[in-house]
């Protein structure tokens, strides 16, 4: 069932002097039914604005950009473990961990999921991008004696490089899940893959052939850097920390970006900062509820999607930013 709504006036942005103003307007919210636990749920979104949502139990369920669900946890074997994926011109990415491969598929009329081809990884993905052909895959992984972040391989699945990421993953034989639990965004302006780590709010800019070629920190964010001196991020509750839970490129070039704050005094809020192509912060304090969820991408129009993967209550949203 489609609703139509205006957030309330709350979503307005309350804009610090030299910020631009931007509130959100959710434009529908489409029931996806209730969850099942122990099952991880994930997804993307395509350029044209259909949401794929994976079930890691083997199902699938897709809605178009207007809202209506095309399929709803269809059962789809292949779709065994399901975890990372990306969308591109009709074709969806998919891992999955249950046969440590990648499986290709063409997104189909009424959401019908078609097995084109499929191509083995190893590791742990847990986002992909794609980038002139080329698939980035950012999950914990053993290459050689090193444990890497990022990975990139052909369309085809043939191996590349490890895209070098300034920063430390693993400590003591810990993984640092605050490098891990990072996000991926696209900029076909830049002809850049920005990654950027939960925390510290950081961009790393890499070239399309894997050359880390800017490295810049987020300024004017409220988003906190963890202290971490002495103090492993391991150590205490993930939700002490705040979070850049998800970065994406819009069609004029500007990134959003979700924070979450950490669960302490001033924290346990979510909200959205907008950033220009040059990397520099234009807009922030746009508020989120809860129950709105997560940002899941973006269409070639430039409205936003999230997705509430509550237990029960799933729902997902289309959104746009205005002045």
């Amino acid at each position: 069932m489609r609703v139509l709504i205006s957030l309330f006036a709350a979503l307005t942005a309350t804009a610090p002097s030299g910020f631009s103003g931007l509130k959100a307007e959710i434009i529908w919210r489409t029931s996806i039914g209730t969850l099942e636990e122990r099952v991880n749920h994930r997804g993307c979104d395509c350029a044209d604005g259909t949401l794929v949502v994976t079930y890691s139990n083997g199902a699938v369920t897709v809605i178009d950009a207007g809202g209506s669900v095309l399929a709803l946890r269809s059962p789809v074997p292949e779709l065994q473990g399901a975890l990372a994926s990306v969308c591109e011109g009709g074709t969806l990415y998919v891992s999955t961990s249950q046969s440590a491969a990648v499986r290709l598929f063409r997104i189909g009329p009424g959401g019908r999921l078609t097995l084109l081809r499929s191509f083995p990884m190893t590791g742990a993905p847990n986002r992909f991008a794609l980038l002139d052909g080329n698939l980035w895959v950012l999950g914990m992984a053993r290459v050689g004696n090193s444990h890497v972040p990022l990975r990139r391989f052909t369309a085809e699945g043939e191996f590349l490089d490890t895209p070098e990421v300034p920063l430390a993953a693993m400590n003591g034989g810990l993984i640092n899940q605050l490098v891990l639990q990072a996000s991926l965004a696209v900029h076909p302006g830049r002809q850049q893959v920005i990654y950027v780590p939960a925390n510290p709010f950081r961009f790393f800019c890499f070239s399309p052939d894997g050359r880390l070629v800017e490295s810049k920190a987020a300024a004017g964010t409220r988003h906190e850097g963890a202290d971490l001196s002495g103090l492993a991020p391991w150590a205490v509750r993930r939700s002490y920390y705040d979070w850049v839970r998800n970065v994406l490129c819009l069609p004029d070039g500007r990134l959003v970006a979700q924070i979450i704050k950490g669960a302490r005094p001033g924290g346990d809020a979510s909200f959205l900062e907008v950033i220009d192509r040059n990397l520099d912060l234009i807009a922030r304090d746009i508020p989120v509820p809860f129950d709105m969820g997560y940002l899941f991408g973006a269409d070639a129009a430039g409205y936003l999607y999230f997705v509430n993967l509550r237990i029960p209550g799933a729902s997902a949203l289309k959104v746009r930013l205005i002045d």
